[in-house]
């Protein structure tokens, strides 16, 4: 099961990075039309939330308990927050917003994205500290 970990680190960098960074990117400069690019883009966040979630519990299960465990695991537990909090309130949140003309939410819809846009970082980043902390080589034993 150990072995698994680095694939998995590895598949959950790269997704976020490639759904997070790259996708959109690409998304808003070849469709014509910016209200069909959002809506592409935000079936791919949902998607990437929900993929985030599994790697990120499946991480911090199968981590290694060698150096700085507890603090890791702590990181995976606040990528996991984020990454429930932006499938289940944040992208809810931004299409309702988008589909109903009253401004009745807490927030505006910049700024529900400004939350969700900082919480995928948050992701990505614990993300890339799970791949280098699986590439990283075991500590010398004696």
């Amino acid at each position: 099961m150990r072995r698994a970990f680095p694939w998995l680190a590895a598949l959950w960098w790269g997704g976020a990075t490639a759904l997070a960074f790259v996708v959109p990117l690409v998304l808003f400069a070849q469709l014509a039309q910016r209200a069909e690019a959002a809506a592409v883009a935000a079936t791919f966040f949902t998607i990437q939330g929900g993929a985030s979630l599994v790697l990120a519990c499946a991480c911090a299960w199968l981590a290694p308990p060698a150096g700085g465990y507890r603090r890791w695991r702590w990181a995976c537990a606040c990528a996991v927050v984020a990454s429930a909090f932006n499938l289940w309130v944040a992208g809810p949140a931004l299409s309702l917003h988008a589909s109903t003309a009253e401004a009745t939410w807490p927030l505006r819809p910049g700024q529900w994205h400004g939350v969700a846009s900082v919480l995928v970082l948050l992701q990505w980043g614990v993300a890339a500290w799970s791949l280098a902390r699986a590439v990283r080589p075991p500590p010398p034993t004696n």
